[in-house]
């Protein structure tokens, strides 16, 4: 029995054999029937491709001579719109041919399994009528043929797709040496880069942590400068609020001052305060080229010190400003002073030219009791607590002098 259906399994794979064969020489025949058939219609075009060359209108008559109802909807078109239209339904044409020839082929192939199908109808009911044992054991024989004749196509597939990718990976591995030489290359000067990086940046983190060592130290440094800068400013501003208080308190003794100031003294003074005065303000532009050169010095040290510091310059600037007016103000008091000294010198000495031939009693200076009511008048009025002239200091303000009671003494005298 199993000879018997391993015959018939030799037979059927025998005639599955002749039969793909036969398909396969007939779908040769059909292919080269169909090449030589494409190369002559190929020809065609060619031929037409050169009439449309030769003339348009030609080719326009020649293309529409069997449809002469077509020829007026091209007739003011150009070449290149024939062309084009030409083109198309010639992809048309050659769709409609691929259609057909796939749907031949399938044809084909349906009648090959419509007739292998029915011999193995016939071949059944040969079985069936001999003994239906032996037909499912045929069955069985054919259904695993079916299978292995699958799988075995599968395999096929699946060997050509790995060969394919076999000659792939192998025409892939002549360029992977140097890929990889180049990988690596690339990987060492990376490496070397991420070294150098490396030194870099711990380079550049102590410079880091000294810059910002250095940075707290001036801030410190900093913040005690300007503290004793402060204290300073506070000394000189309270320096003039008493300088400024001694000349309210000079102003308003000036009346009385006046009447007992020598003008030799007084112009000393003058000169003196005037000397003084320049002395403070070349201290004080002193003081400035220093602030300004630690302005400078400091200025990058961070934005909140530079604009405090700014800000003492400009508190500074303030100051010597009003200290620069004061010392005009003082210069042409001043010259006024002087002016009036002169004026009164000259009225002294012309009455002391006049005075020349009077006598004194005696070499003290005589007072009489009517001019010297005056003096004891204003006295008592400065010094009401019982003190005298000769307490009273002779260095005043000269902004505190009276011109005025000078101008009156001249004329008095």
């Amino acid at each position: 029995m199993y000879i018997i259906c391993y015959v018939f399994f030799l037979l059927i794979t025998e005639g599955d054999r002749k039969a793909f064969y036969e398909n396969s020489q007939w779908n040769i025949k059909k292919n080269k029937e169909s090449i030589l058939r494409l190369r002559q219609e190929n020809k065609k075009l060619h031929q037409k491709l050169a009439d449309l060359l030769a003339g348009e209108e030609k080719v326009i008559k020649a293309a529409f001579h069997e449809h002469p109802a077509e020829q007026g909807s091209v007739k003011n078109k150009t070449g290149e719109v024939i062309s084009h239209r030409l083109c198309e339904k010639i992809n048309q044409l050659n769709n409609l041919k691929h259609q057909v020839e796939m749907r031949k082929r399938r044809l084909e192939e349906l009648q090959l399994q419509y007739s292998t199908r029915a011999q193995e109808i016939n071949d059944m009911h040969a079985l069936e009528e001999g003994n239906i044992e032996t037909a499912k054991t045929l069955r069985t024989l054919e259904n695993r043929l079916e299978k292995a004749r699958f799988k075995t196509e599968e395999a096929e597939r699946i060997t050509t797709m790995y060969q394919k990718l076999k000659e792939h990976m192998q025409e892939q591995s002549l360029h992977f040496q140097n890929k990889l030489d180049a990988l690596e290359s690339e990987i060492l000067r990376l490496r070397h880069e991420l070294s150098e990086l490396e030194i870099v940046n711990a380079d550049a983190q102590h410079a880091r942590d000294t810059a910002r060592e250095q940075l707290l130290s001036q801030e410190e440094t900093i913040y005690k400068e300007r503290k004793i800068r402060d204290k300073k400013l506070k000394d000189l501003k309270k320096l003039t609020e008493d300088k400024r208080a001694q000349n309210e308190r000079a102003e308003r003794r000036v009346d009385v001052v006046a009447c007992f100031a020598a003008q030799e003294e007084t112009f000393k003074q003058l000169d003196e305060m005037r000397s003084e005065n320049e002395e403070s303000l070349l201290r004080l532009r002193e003081e400035k080229d220093a602030l300004q050169r630690e302005l400078e010095h400091t200025k990058y040290s961070g934005e909140a010190r530079k604009v405090g510091a700014q800000n003492l310059m400009k508190e500074l600037q303030d100051h010597l400003q009003k200290e620069e007016k004061r010392r005009d103000v003082t210069q042409a008091e001043l010259d006024k002073v002087n002016r009036v000294l002169l004026s009164a010198k000259a009225g002294v000495e012309h009455l002391s030219s006049k005075l020349q031939h009077i006598k004194l009693v005696s070499a003290h200076f005589y007072m009489c009791e009517s001019a010297a009511m005056p003096i004891r008048l204003a006295e008592g009025r400065l010094f009401p607590d019982g003190g005298t002239r000769e307490s009273l200091p002779l260095c005043c303000n000269p902004q505190s002098f009276s011109h005025s009671w000078i101008l009156g003494k001249g004329s008095r005298g």
